[in-house]
């Protein structure tokens, strides 16, 4: 490992690859050379000069069975975030289409399923709203990166187009949200997009928002992929999906949940972490 950290290193330096503030993503397969960039990554950033944050990235493809557990503890290991993104390219790469040499289509979809994404709530601000920093809570990093590409596209009536934007994430010590001194200066005073993967009691955005008014941040938009109940927000938030497009979908506090109260079992938790069967 050591001589392979030596030549990783070497090659950063040498082509400028790595600044202060940062994050990277690899996007892990579970092959050999995913996880030893991973691995490679993760010890390079405990003595680089330049601090940097690191997580992984995972498409689910929608095999039967697909297990990433031993992806998830490795990463858990290596104190790297690790995310997961569901998708049915298995179904319309072999079922539907039945592709014959899938690799590049498959490659299309992975991508394509974070950017339809980004796409979608990239809409409510291109030419309306000024973005300076994107917040991303909740290990939605990649699709951060993705909404500020967007946001950055050319075209007269984009407001954002040709400046840049900076995407960031916060860090907890002591159960409190804080930012790195090398970031401090893209919220101090700037126009803030917050980021984050669902909204249900609404903890994290009111936690965050508490942390980005510590800073000096100005609150420009609230983005989330699920929003489950607009009660828990007062600001506006543009969604992709809502409990209504999920059928049955029900919101409980913890002491009023149905199926606790009548003492069925639960098959699996779902969290930033990711699928969890009990």
């Amino acid at each position: 490992m050591q001589k392979l950290l030596s030549y990783v290193r070497a090659a950063v330096a040498d082509y400028d690859m790595i600044q202060a503030g940062d994050r990277i993503a690899v996007g892990l397969s579970g092959g050999k050379d995913s996880l030893t960039l991973l691995c490679a990554l993760a010890e390079l950033r405990r003595f680089y000069p330049h601090a940097f944050d690191l997580e992984a990235v995972s498409v689910d493809m929608g095999w039967p069975g697909a297990d990433f557990s031993a992806l998830a503890a490795l990463c858990k290991s290596l104190d790297v975030r690790f995310t997961v993104v569901p998708t049915k390219i298995k179904e319309i790469v072999f079922d539907i289409r039945r592709e014959k040499n899938p690799c590049s289509l498959c490659s299309n979809l992975r991508r394509g399923a974070l950017h339809g994404a980004a796409r979608e709530l990239a809409v409510p601000y291109l030419t309306t709203t000024l973005i300076d920093t994107i917040v991303c809570m909740e290990k939605t990093e990649i699709i951060g990166a993705y909404l500020a590409h967007e946001l950055l596209q050319e075209g007269t009536s984009v407001v954002n187009s040709g400046s840049e934007i900076h995407v960031v994430t916060p860090m907890y010590n002591q159960g409190n949200l804080i930012f790195r001194d090398s970031m401090i200066e893209w919220i101090s005073n700037k126009s803030v997009l917050l980021l984050v993967a669902s909204i249900s009691s609404g903890r994290t955005v009111e936690g965050t928002l508490d942390c980005l008014s510590y800073y000096g941040g100005k609150l420009a938009g609230i983005s989330t992929l699920f929003l489950a109940s607009s009660v828990a927000v007062k600001q506006k938030i543009h969604t992709l999906f809502t409990s209504e497009d999920i059928p049955e979908y029900k919101l409980f506090t913890p002491g009023e949940c149905e199926m606790c109260k009548a003492g069925l079992k639960l098959d699996a938790i779902v969290n930033s972490e990711g699928y969890t069967k009990i």
